[in-house]
């Protein structure tokens, strides 16, 4: 978003995350499509691979005082049975007015995100604080046809983070909106140990409840703002 820096990541594909037997898709390839003049938005095809899938992303880049891309995807699971993140978000949080099991000398609050924000299918939003546990700690959010999720920095106050070179008041907010009924599923909320600044620790992502069969493309949609 305008006026803001980076900070927490939004990624392609979340596979096992959590277990033993996560893996890291990567994309392959890019192709960008050269906008007209004046044109807001840019348009990104892209192919991610890993062993456990591949898919075709399309992505439409609107940057403006809120940013917004939209994604649709056609993913090709190659094993059956596997947990998969869709639109997973990554962060970090290392401390925070929630959890000061880590301290940093001056600086009281060290974080990208401080918390998951739901929109649940019910129309409910649900506030759930993110934290640097001393050992994994995975919180699941049951839904149907959820509305959205996100991983927020609510605090913009400099005093809290007092960092002139990260400016961690000026990390973005990004929040997930499915196209479509994604049907039922949970919202999974994954927080790893961490001593420093450097890990991003923190991992959103929708899961849904029936995990897409090998061989068969499976599609979805959503935008994050």
């Amino acid at each position: 978003g305008r006026d803001q820096g980076y900070g927490l990541s939004a990624r392609g594909l979340a596979v096992e995350t959590g277990t033993s037997a996560e893996s890291f898709p990567f994309f392959r390839e890019f192709w960008i499509e050269t906008p007209p003049a004046g044109d807001s938005r840019i348009t990104i095809y892209a192919l991610l691979d890993s062993e456990a899938a591949t898919g075709a992303f399309h992505f439409q880049l609107s940057a403006a005082q809120e940013s917004v891309i939209d994604v649709n995807v056609t993913l090709f699971p190659r094993r059956s049975g596997v947990k998969f993140g869709l639109a997973p978000l990554t962060s970090m949080f290392l401390n925070g007015e929630n959890d000061r099991r880590v301290l940093d000398g001056y600086r009281d609050e060290l974080h990208d995100s401080d918390g998951l924000l739901i929109h649940t299918g019910a129309g409910e939003w649900l506030w759930s604080p993110v934290g640097n546990p001393p050992y994994v700690r995975t919180s699941s959010f049951l839904d149907a046809n959820t509305h959205g999720y996100g991983l927020l920095q609510r605090d913009r106050s400099f005093q809290s983070y007092q960092d002139l070179d990260l400016s961690y008041e000026k990390r973005p907010s990004y929040f997930v909106e499915p196209t479509g009924d994604w049907g039922h599923g949970r919202v999974e909320l994954i927080e790893l140990p961490t001593g420093d600044e450097t890990n991003d620790n923190i991992v959103a992502s929708w899961t849904p409840a029936i995990p897409p069969e090998a061989g068969k493309p499976f599609v979805y949609a959503y935008r994050i703002t």
